[in-house]
């Protein structure tokens, strides 16, 4: 009798079980209980197969399903066969026959089936019928890991155990020889198993949504590649090799007792059987458990970027070579490099779900034409890097050669190098295709083909005679990318504005083959590109005259603007780092584009200033054509005469339209003879005259100069006109004005270079001209503007230009400026007004210091500012105070030095440990010290001195200034000289323990009282009505402090009358003294105490200057605190309410009398067992913040101590 947990034989089955017993076929019978219906029918079915005449032994077979719930039935059974059997025996002994009853037994978790006594019935139980051609042997398995089964390795020689009992020694050596059969069985059938692991493996893969139908693909693709898996080198073989090695690598890297042990602590656990069905399934569960996750890691591994389709393609086009490189890299662990760590995720957890990754650069998959071709990438990426490190300035075609030798000696670049039968131009191919897909963003096959026609390009001009060597061929392409991945990057911003772009170009290659741009020389591709993007906005003819289309056209401007100034930017930086990327082809086709687009964006500027206006007031359309069509003759370039002397003309051709339609027919002027270029001035006596002869001649002499007939007193030239042509002319002009200047700013001063010569007397003519009068030629200021009747009633000086000019470098910079300054000097003094010409100087003063600091931004905190600044200090001060040099050439050099002497203010803070950091005194920042004293002791003039002690105090406080003037000998030079030998020390501000709150009430108040400006003192003042007492202690101590502590000086106060009575007025009329307002004026008269010993006084020490500050806090203190005014208010405050005692800083001593404190608190104990607590607070001064509010507490000392207990009563206080 025999029980099972697996289900019982079929037909098939038991025909496969007769081929390995020595009984005939047709002695074999087969049955089940459940197929009869009463007891006499199964026993004339025993009796008619024992009853059959053979000369050999029968078999029987009597099978039952769910023998738990057919307990009486197999009872029954056992009972009808033993009866038949016994008078078969009796009838014929000669023939056995055999009797097997099969029971099948479901599992039973955390129990064992008892229902069955076999009596006289042998009896066995067997946990899986069936021999499995995947798993081994039991035996085979016992006390090794996941790992040694898939690997193959053997198990140790089992060792006979020594006894003394014959029975049990002949038993055990039967058993023992029945184990050693089972442990010479084969080894575990690794590929069979990944086999029937595979489909569980692929439903763990998870593809992109835009590549869903890989799913389907892969599977047909993996489960015809390893079918075929004959060969050592199958695809099937390096699977199970990869397989075996994770595994063996995951649990060496994770080692626990289940892990060794696990067929007995895993595989036999009651629930896993019972979830498996047997025994055998629940460890083939086990292995599948470990296996599955990581074949599904090294399926998505091997599938990177459908790296699978290059063994299906490949054999449908026959290229050898492919498929044996695929071959190498996947039955060589060390070419894949493939480990445990890549396969889990992040947290070392297995994934239930498997991403198929790309290392495409847009993250969207591409099919790889090199087999495995982002492994080779990844070693050639690290070869280089590493060789960048340890060689350093090496030029490119060392670099790589060095590199490629190196990787010679890699797996990789052996396997590269064994490859035969192909031309290396044909792995080159394929490798550039996937190498610009993992580094260049490919939309479409054509951009993808330019681009890898470029990388061959620049890899040809990097390597020249070594190009078509494997291994240097591929470093030089890795090269030659990233030395123009700047350009590469121009593109692509191309194609994303342009998406059509890759297909013009492809077509202009076969349009115009000839073209200078199409070439092999070098890559022009990003500069081709460019230019066919210009080209697609060149107006279709009319296109610029209709609202609608125009409208389109600009959209189309304005997206595709900043890719050209990026790629414009770009060239000019190369230039000034001389790199020299773009070569001498690039170079001719970027001047090109420039010409092109300065056209467009021409055009552009006067659509948006002048046409759209028109359009949204409903004016009539302006025909823009014209201009583009003009502008389109010569090349367009602002920085020269033509292009600008084609949009004057063009403007003022629009002028005399728009004159014509506003004011009719146009006459020439009865004074000049010219044509009238702006509305017509028509005198009562008929004749009509410019707007410029009308000023400068008529509206002086009150008459006509052709007939002499004198103008009426109230004579007005607009009111002839009709107010809305005039307005509508006027308008006109100013929108002309304003396209002007936007064409100057953005064109003739683009890329910080000034125009030509020509173009800046043409624009200082357009400022500065001439008046004709009968008397003489005067000079005149103009507005910015082409028009020449635009002439001030009253010279202003204008700084647009000049702040353009300053902008700009170049080596007529300076002649430029000379001849602006000259000129606006000459109009300043022809109208008298000298403060104009101040205002000048100073306009050009902050202009150039600005330029200075732009210049000098790049230095920064470095050694090089340090020198650069000691230079410059120097060659000003030799010039500073000469009268040999112009005008112009001192303000250039006081403008050096106030830039140099913010620098040494900088580092002075710094070294004084007022920032944050501190560094140490070099000896170039002492050079640096040494000029600026010796720059402010020999300079003639005291101004050098006086501007750095104001921007030093303006910049980091009056207290840096009074820190610095005493601590090193090479920073004398800063005290004023007028100060020096009269000098009274002034103590620290004792009051900047309450905070930056303080801080700011205080700079507002010396702001207020110095610039006479109350604005930011209003907002200081400006607090919540919570906080409000605490804000007036502030508010008085800081004029004690900056007010009443100046009269410790002898000499000037700092603050003039002005100044006191700024601040009085505006602290005592504020809210927050509306019942003290003579309370500030109190303290600012340094009337605060009664007693005038208590007052600030001439020349007092410091230390009765500290007494007094720290009597003035407390008394101020005293006189705000909320709540009575008792000596113990504070304390009672701090116990009883310390929520309003948050902020409010105490005064304290300067010595620590700690321990005395102690022991006065210990001897006023009114019990033994009172045991006083200290509490040290962590401040210098006491602040109770919300973190903390003791029951009772006492602020004592400079060490900021905290004296209170628990047990005093705080009603007695």
């Amino acid at each position: 009798m025999i029980t099972t947990n697996s289900r019982i034989l079929s037909p098939a089955e038991v025909d496969d079980l007769l081929t390995t017993l020595p009984i005939d076929k047709q002695n074999v019978t087969s049955l089940t209980l459940q197929q009869f219906h009463t007891e006499q029918q199964f026993s004339r079915q025993i009796r008619s197969c024992a009853e059959r005449k053979t000369e050999s032994d029968s078999l029987l077979i009597v099978q039952c399903e769910c023998g738990d719930q057919n307990a009486e039935l197999i009872a029954c059974a056992r009972y009808s066969i033993q009866r038949e059997l016994k008078n078969i025996n009796e009838e014929n002994s000669e023939v056995k026959f055999h009797v097997v009853l099969l029971v099948h037994l479901p599992g039973i978790a955390g129990d064992s089936f008892t229902g069955f006594q076999c009596g006289l019935w042998h009896s066995a139980h067997i946990d899986d019928l069936r021999i499995s051609k995947v798993i081994p042997a039991f035996c085979y398995m016992h006390g090794k890991t996941a790992g040694e089964i898939l690997s193959g390795k053997k198990k140790p020689e089992f060792k006979q155990p020594n006894t003394m009992d014959v029975n049990v020694e002949l038993k055990t050596s039967v058993e023992d020889e029945s184990e050693s059969n089972l442990f010479d069985q084969d080894e575990f059938n690794i590929k069979e198993f990944i086999l029937s692991c595979i489909h569980k493996a692929l439903a763990c893969l998870k593809d992109p949504p835009t590549d869903s139908a890989r799913t389907t693909e892969r599977l047909k693709i993996v489960l015809n590649l390893l079918e075929n898996h004959e060969g050592p080198n199958a695809v099937l073989s390096g699977v199970a090799e990869h397989t075996t090695k994770i595994i063996i690598e995951r649990e060496e890297s994770h080692k626990t007792i289940s892990s060794v042990n696990w067929l007995n602590m895993v595989a036999s656990k009651s629930e896993n059987i019972k979830r498996a069905g047997t025994f055998r399934k629940s460890v083939s569960q086990g292995l599948e458990s470990r296996v599955v996750p990581i074949l599904a890691g090294i399926v998505s591994f091997i599938d990177t970027n459908r790296n699978l389709d290059i063994l299906i393609r490949n054999d449908e086009q026959k290229q050898t070579w492919q498929t044996d490189l695929w071959l190498h890299f996947i039955n060589d662990p060390e070419l894949t490099q493939l480990n445990y760590a890549t396969i889990v995720s992040p947290k070392q957890q297995e994934l239930q779900e498997v991403f198929v990754k790309t290392t495409s650069a847009t993250g969207k998959v591409f099919s790889a034409t090199m087999p495995f071709s982002w492994l080779i990438y990844n070693q050639i990426d690290e070869v280089l890097t590493n060789t960048k490190e340890t060689q350093d300035n090496e030029n490119n075609i060392d670099l790589v050669l060095k590199a490629a030798d190196i990787f010679r000696d890699f797996p990789v670049g052996k396997l590269l190098l064994s490859i035969d039968g192909v031309s290396t131009h044909a792995i080159l191919e394929c490798y550039i295709r996937d190498f610009v897909h993992m580094v260049y963003p490919v939309q479409t096959e054509d951009e993808g083909i330019l681009v890898c026609e470029g990388v061959a390009i620049g890899c040809r001009r990097l390597l020249r005679g070594e190009y078509g060597s494997l291994l240097p061929s591929l470093f030089g392409c890795h090269v030659a990318y990233f030395s123009q991945a700047a350009r590469f990057k121009n593109f692509s911003h191309i194609v994303c504005v342009w998406p059509d772009c890759s297909e013009k170009i492809v077509a202009f290659k076969q349009k115009d083959a000839n073209n200078f741009l199409v070439t092999d020389e070098e890559n022009t591709l990003d500069i081709l590109a460019l230019q066919l993007l210009i080209e697609d906005l060149r107006p279709a003819r009319e296109q610029l005259n209709k609202q609608e289309t125009r409208n389109e056209w600009l959209q189309k401007v304005c997206q595709y603007r900043p890719v050209v100034e990026r790629i414009f930017g770009h060239f000019k930086q190369d230039i000034l780092n001389q790199e020299f990327k773009y070569e001498g082809r690039c170079q001719e086709g970027l001047n090109q584009a420039r010409y092109r687009w300065t056209r467009t964006f021409i055009v552009k500027l006067f659509i948006e200033n002048v046409c759209i206006s028109n359009e949204e007031e409903g004016k009539e359309v302006v025909r823009c054509m014209a201009l583009w069509t003009k502008l389109g003759r010569k090349d367009t370039d602002l920085k020269a005469l033509p292009t600008f002397e084609a949009i004057e003309t063009y403007l003022k051709e629009r002028n005399e339209s728009v004159l014509s339609h506003c004011f009719g027919v146009l006459l020439k002027c009865s004074a000049c003879a010219y044509k009238i270029s702006s509305f017509p001035v028509k005198l009562p006596c008929g004749d009509v005259y410019c707007k410029k002869c009308y000023k400068d001649l008529i509206a002086v002499k009150k008459q006509c100069m052709k007939c002499n007939e004198p103008l009426p007193e109230n004579f007005n030239p607009e009111a002839l006109h009709k107010s809305e042509n005039l307005t509508k002319y006027t308008d006109f002009r100013r929108r002309c004005n304003s396209f002007f200047m936007e064409v100057v700013s953005q064109l003739c001063f683009a890329e910080g270079t000034p125009p030509s010569p020509e173009v800046i007397k043409k624009l200082q003519s357009y400022i500065i001209g001439q008046s004709e009068s009968e008397r003489e030629e005067t000079l005149v200021s103009k507005e910015l503007t082409v028009f020449q009747d635009s002439i001030d009633p009253t010279p202003v000086v204008r700084s647009f230009l000049l702040q353009q000019l300053m902008q700009t470098s170049g080596v007529d910079i300076e002649e430029h400026l000379t001849t602006y300054f000259e000129r606006t000097s000459q109009l300043v003094a022809s109208f008298g007004k000298q403060e104009e010409l101040v205002e000048l100087c100073l306009l050009i003063l902050q202009c150039m210091e600005d330029s200075i600091h732009q210049k000098h931004q790049q230095y920064i905190d470095t050694e090089e500012e340090i020198t650069v600044t000691t230079r410059m200090i120097r060659e000003a001060s030799n010039t500073i105070c000469s009268n040999d040099i112009g005008m112009l050439e001192k303000i250039k050099n006081i403008a050096k030095i106030k830039f140099s002497l913010s620098v040494v203010a900088h580092y002075v803070q710094i070294i004084c440990g007022i920032s944050q950091r501190r560094i140490p005194i070099t000896g170039h920042l002492k050079r640096l010290f040494e000029t600026a004293g010796q720059l402010c002791e020999d300079c003639a003039c005291p101004w050098p001195r006086k501007y750095f002690v104001k921007h030093l105090c303006r910049s980091y406080g009056i207290d840096t200034y009074q820190l610095v003037k005493d601590s090193f000998d090479f920073l004398e030079w800063i005290q004023l000289p007028d100060m020096k030998g009269k000098e009274v020390k002034e103590c620290h501000d004792r009051y900047i323990v309450c905070g930056d709150k303080y801080k700011a009430i205080r700079e507002a108040v010396v702001a207020a009282g110095i610039s006479q400006n109350e604005i930011e003192l209003q907002e200081a003042l400006s607090v919540q009505h919570k906080d409000a007492w605490q804000t007036r202690v502030m508010v008085l101590l800081a004029l004690h402090r900056e007010v009443a502590m100046n009269n410790i000086h002898t000499d000037e106060q700092k603050f003039s009358d002005q100044g006191h009575s700024i601040l009085i007025e505006t602290v005592s009329k504020h809210g927050l003294f509306k019942d003290q307002d003579k309370l500030p004026a109190t303290v600012m008269q340094n009337e605060l105490w009664k007693d005038p010993r208590f007052n600030i006084y001439c020349e007092m020490n410091l230390k009765q200057q500290n007494f007094n500050c720290l009597l003035t806090h407390y008394l101020v203190m005293m006189m705000e605190i909320p709540g009575e005014k008792i000596l113990l208010s504070p304390f009672k405050n701090i116990a009883l309410f310390p929520e309003n005692m948050i902020d409010a800083y105490f005064p304290t001593m300067p010595q620590d009398e700690a321990v005395y404190a102690a022991e006065a608190i210990l001897q006023a104990r009114s019990r033994k067992d009172e045991n006083p607590v200290l509490y040290l607070h962590h401040a210098k001064h006491y602040t109770p913040s919300h973190a903390q509010a003791l029951p009772l507490s006492v602020f004592w000392m400079d060490k900021g101590l905290v004296l209170g207990t628990t047990t005093l009563n705080c009603a007695n206080i």
